[in-house]
């Protein structure tokens, strides 16, 4: 369901309200709601995870944030630009905002190929106010160390992987140190290593930077994000603070363990994912003790383990998530840890049951 939007705030970064996107295709005579009345509220100075599943609406949001596409309906404010002098229409000029915001919405797939990154970060610095100085270089190098691409830094852009484009991208919305910062699933793709490369340069951004990010990855968010928006087929059903995620829910999560070792070390790996989320779901009579076993936990291409469908007690959503994040990055190389949160509201669950 939509949730109710905070209310205004002088110093949100963003807001959105009522806010519908329409598309409509040769395939599909009927408009595609890609935002379905979404309203929502962006703090500002605030790391913020905007999180949903695929074709939720992410991109679309960021895009309405960024001021590259008006939408159907609805409005998108900024207050914190038009306190400064930006009204709306220097707010979607280009150059505008350039200066004040540092974009990666496609991965890195739009930068120019022809370019180096260190090339590219010195034209963004630049144009964000640093003039061409040692200390300006000094910035651009720490920077692209900070994102693990400073031994391509001289290589064209067109000629790297797909991950290491978007880093260079990260890298690119990063440098200058502009106001806002919007990144659209930054670490998709990501081994765990780069995915938390990325954060930590994320992180040691300056406190004032207003850092919004957009992952399908519930613990991901739920790990760093200080604010949630969530999203569900274009609707924001939850907008507030990360500890409070999940409250007057029960989440229900289905977990697997992908491994392509041996049978010893498949179950050891088990074993450790039933004793990181263990204190935070709750067992049911299924298991003939009440207690949470490793073989409750699905292995693929086994057919012998059934997949975990656990209920998680109220307010514990956003623990649970770190917990499971945390033991997925301690996994090793040949294991992968995959799991599913599903949020429905408390009367339902209580009904499935």
């Amino acid at each position: 369901a939509p949730c109710v939007p905070p209310p205004p705030d002088p110093s949100d970064a963003y807001r959105l309200d009522s806010v519908c996107v329409r598309y409509k295709t040769n395939a599909r005579p009927e408009h595609i709601f890609a935002l379905d009345g979404a309203s929502c509220a962006v703090p500002s100075r605030r790391i913020t995870c905007v999180v949903g599943a695929s074709a939720a609406g992410k991109t679309t949001l960021m895009r309405q944030l960024a001021g590259l596409e008006l939408p159907s309906s609805g409005t998108v404010t900024a207050p914190p630009l038009t306190a400064a002098g930006l009204d709306a229409d220097v707010f979607h000029s280009h150059a505008a905002l350039s200066k004040t915001t540092g974009l990666a919405l496609d991965r890195g797939d739009g930068l120019e190929p022809s370019l180096t990154p260190f090339l590219l970060l010195h034209i963004l610095a630049d144009l964000r106010g640093l003039r061409v100085t040692e200390r300006t270089n000094l910035h651009v190098f720490q920077v692209l160390r900070d994102l693990g691409v400073y031994s391509v830094r001289n290589t064209q852009i067109g000629t790297l992987s797909s991950t290491t484009r978007a880093r260079v991208a990260v890298a690119a919305a990063i440098v200058g140190y502009p106001l806002t910062v919007l990144l659209d699933e930054p670490t998709a793709g990501m081994d765990p290593v780069h995915r938390r490369i990325v954060w930590d340069a994320l992180r040691a951004l300056p406190p004032d930077t207003t850092l919004v990010v957009t992952t399908s990855d519930p613990a991901e968010a739920a790990r760093y994000g200080e604010h949630i928006v969530a999203l569900e087929r274009g609707v924001c059903t939850y907008c507030g603070e990360a500890d409070s995620w999940g409250d007057g829910a029960r989440p229900t999560m289905e977990l697997a363990l992908r491994h392509s070792g041996e049978h010893a070390e498949r179950q050891q790996q088990r074993s450790a994912a039933v004793a990181a989320v263990r204190p935070h779901v709750e067992t049911t009579d299924a298991d003939a003790d009440g207690e949470l076993h490793s073989n409750s936990f699905k292995l693929e291409g086994d057919p012998r383990s059934s997949a975990l469908v656990r209920p998680v007690a109220p307010g514990a959503a956003c623990a649970l998530l770190q917990a499971l994040h945390e033991e997925r990055e301690r996994q090793p190389p040949q294991a992968e840890l995959l799991f599913r949160v599903a949020f429905a509201p408390a009367t339902a669950a209580r009904r499935a049951e």
